[in-house]
């Protein structure tokens, strides 16, 4: 009778004792589910870098090729249009990059009046600004030791005619002329030349605008809404009259020099330039460094040339995995395909 307290005090130690720890079992579930929380967090993180990567990319080639064609607009809305001066497009039949070239407004430090047109003897100078476009071949200087990679260049150079000159018989009206014949020759020397910059060249000093931008392709909608890439762009006919430069030598095809009104295009039908489309593309500095000097040589001939009714866009589209340019892409690294970018502007000229 006495036994039943010692066996009733011997199971309360026991359950006593058991109760200051944890089972082989309970150990080995907290484990597991340590494990998989800390697999689940990792993962989490590590999606979460690679968004913020992308984006970071993203925002980089953005903004690279929003700058750039900021600064072409600035220049073409102070582009002269009157007169013989107006713009060249250097159209790549060939290769790969277009090229652009123009002339902005002339500076005239004068005691006369600003209004009508240059009185040459209250003139004592003429300034002008040429300016050039193209996609050249440079070794990017934030990225010490790496292969020279295709970039955009901008290219600048101002030209100073005095009263003397003027005297001399070089008309006022074929400076722009005179100074936007040596910018075409710099910027079509780099166009069918794969992207070397001319040494020494002739008019314009270039320097990298954006050294992600691998591509530059200029298309043209003309007046009666018509858009145009291969077919030939209606002239302007002050540049085919042009004794001097010769028109032969800078300004034939696939040098345009584009007629922006009626009045001035060789067109038996009126038709001229309303507007320029140019397209760039782009890769940030993190792909750039996954390929190689070859693969960053050849990238630029991946994304297609565009065709007559087609836009830089249209011809790159990579939405669709049977389009020429995805095609061509999918031969490179897949960071290329994952981050490369594509932007377009309409710049209206009249």
């Amino acid at each position: 009778m006495r036994k039943a307290p010692y066996l009733s005090a011997l199971s309360s130690n026991s359950t006593s004792s058991r109760g200051q720890g944890f089972t082989l079992v309970e150990l080995l579930v907290s484990i597991a589910i340590l494990a998989l929380i800390m697999v689940v967090l990792a993962q989490f993180l590590q999606e979460t870098g690679l968004t913020i990567g992308k984006t970071s990319r993203s925002m980089e080639t953005t903004e690279l090729c929003l700058a750039a064609l900021d600064r072409i607009d600035s220049n073409l809305s102070s582009m002269i249009t009157t007169g013989p001066a107006t713009m060249v497009v250097v159209k790549n039949t060939t290769g790969v990059n277009d090229g652009l070239a123009l002339v902005t407004n002339e500076r005239v430090r004068s005691q006369g009046s600003s209004s009508g047109p240059i009185n040459v003897a209250n003139s004592s100078d003429i300034r002008m600004a040429a300016m050039g476009y193209c996609v050249g071949n440079a070794v990017d200087p934030d990225l010490a030791g790496a292969p020279s990679v295709p970039m955009l260049e901008w290219g600048n150079g101002t030209v100073t005619w005095n009263s003397s000159q003027i005297a001399n018989g070089n008309s006022i009206n074929n400076l722009p002329l005179s100074a936007l014949s040596a910018a075409v020759t710099d910027v079509s020397s780099v166009v069918t030349n794969g992207g070397t910059l001319p040494s020494p060249a002739k008019m314009l000093q270039f320097q990298p605008l954006s050294h992600g931008i691998c591509r530059l392709e200029i298309c043209f909608l003309l007046s009666n809404g018509t858009l145009i890439s291969v077919t030939a762009p209606p002239l302007n006919k002050n540049f085919l009259s042009s004794a001097s430069p010769s028109p032969a030598a800078t300004f034939t095809a696939p040098n345009y020099a584009l007629a922006f009104n009626a009045n001035d295009s060789n067109s038996s039908t009126g038709l001229y330039v309303r507007a320029l489309i140019i397209g760039v593309a782009a890769i940030d500095s993190v792909t750039q460094k996954t390929l190689t000097a070859a693969q960053l040589a050849s990238l630029p001939s991946a994304l297609a040339k565009t065709i007559d009714g087609q836009t830089p866009l249209q011809a790159w589209d990579i939405s669709s995995g049977s389009t020429t340019t995805y095609v061509n892409l999918k031969a490179y690294p897949t960071q290329v395909l994952q981050n490369i970018r594509f932007f377009q502007r309409y710049f209206y000229v009249n």
